[in-house]
């Protein structure tokens, strides 16, 4: 059992260490990756937040598919890859309008609740924060739907 236990926490430090050195190469990569960005002429992405990164230095954009930030006038939305060699020179003569960027990020920013990702901050603080921000959204997406049924039913009388 002790040799068992020994061998669980030996497993454990080293999945730590292995995760701690993925962070620090993940931070190492998300600088690479706004050097990148700052030295583009535009973007192409799939589904990627990487977008989301190039509007905030206000590059052209391209989404193939359908990231949550495609669809609002910031972006060139493409439907398929069929698309691609005709919206690659629309892409370079696009210029997104820095205010409704900016406009769209107010807006998407609002929508976000505290806490940051673990990759970022992995404190016992952010934690906390983390779940009560989940608790909080639990209880409004369940009282909210209650609370549209009690309204109705309220509404038919007796």
């Amino acid at each position: 059992m002790e040799e068992r236990r020994a061998g669980l926490i030996e497993d454990l430090q080293t999945a730590a260490e292995a995760y701690g050195e993925a962070a620090r190469r993940m931070e190492r990569d998300r600088r690479r990756l706004h050097g990148l960005i700052r030295e583009a002429r535009a973007v192409v992405v799939i589904g990627s937040t990487v977008g989301l990164e190039a509007l905030l230095y206000s590059k052209p954009v391209m989404t193939l598919g359908q990231p949550y930030y495609s669809g609002y006038g910031v972006t060139l939305d493409i439907d398929s890859l069929r698309e691609l060699r005709e919206g690659i020179p629309a892409l370079l003569a696009f210029r997104p309008d820095r205010d409704r960027i900016f406009a769209f990020l107010h807006a998407a920013m609002g929508r976000c609740r505290p806490g940051k990702p673990v990759q970022v901050d992995d404190s016992d603080a952010n934690a906390v924060q983390v779940a009560a921000t989940l608790d909080d959204a639990a209880r409004e997406s369940v009282s909210s739907p209650l609370a549209q049924v009690e309204e109705g039913v309220s509404g038919l009388g007796r």
